[in-house]
């Protein structure tokens, strides 16, 4: 899987792609700026290496603009970015009833995370669940004592009610931390 961070227009993208072949790649990732979705189609159509995109959109409707078009051939959802768990399950049928793989976008901090293991486990139609390994060691673990154990290449939900996630005590005691409580007027 190569990520290219959407930072390429489409002559570039489509000598990429050329060039990559020999590797036989698993998808491109992100490698048109997410809402040239016309461009994106376009290198789609002109390379058999497969597209995965786009963990940047926020709404549904421009996610049925990517898959109408045909613009990417695995699509990548970010809970944080789509509008939560429903509307990512909402995109992931979508792409579903159009043949689709999905797989889900790490980066947004930990209960993100958990969230989209949790909702990959139940989609028929979700081949990976993207995870930053060095997080898990570095601040995903400053804010959460739990997060979903990976074994031998595969991720399982937490279990316990909701995420079956806690935050970190001495996050309420940090220096840096801003604690704010809110209660009924009496």
């Amino acid at each position: 899987m190569v990520e290219l961070h959407g930072l390429w227009t489409l002559p570039p993208a489509l000598r990429i792609a050329e060039a990559l072949k020999p590797y036989d790649v698993a998808w491109l990732e992100e490698p048109i700026r997410y809402n040239e979705l016309d461009a994106m189609a376009e290198l789609a159509r002109h390379t058999s290496t497969p597209i995965a995109a786009s963990e940047r959109l926020a709404s549904r409707q421009m996610f049925k603009q990517l898959i109408d078009k045909r613009a990417a051939s695995v699509i990548m959802i970010d809970l944080a970015w789509c509008g939560g768990l429903s509307e990512a399950r909402k995109i992931a049928n979508m792409a579903e009833a159009s043949e689709l793989p999905v797989t889900l976008h790490d980066c947004t901090g930990p209960i993100v995370y958990a969230a989209s293991c949790a909702l990959s486990a139940t989609l028929p139609n979700a081949i990976y669940q993207e995870a930053v390994r060095a997080y898990f060691t570095g601040w995903y673990t400053e804010i959460v004592a739990d997060l979903p154990p990976v074994t031998a290449g595969r991720v399982a939900p937490l279990d316990g009610a909701g995420l079956g996630m806690r935050l970190r005590e001495e996050l309420f005691t940090r220096p840096d931390a801003t604690v704010r409580r809110t209660g009924a007027a009496g």
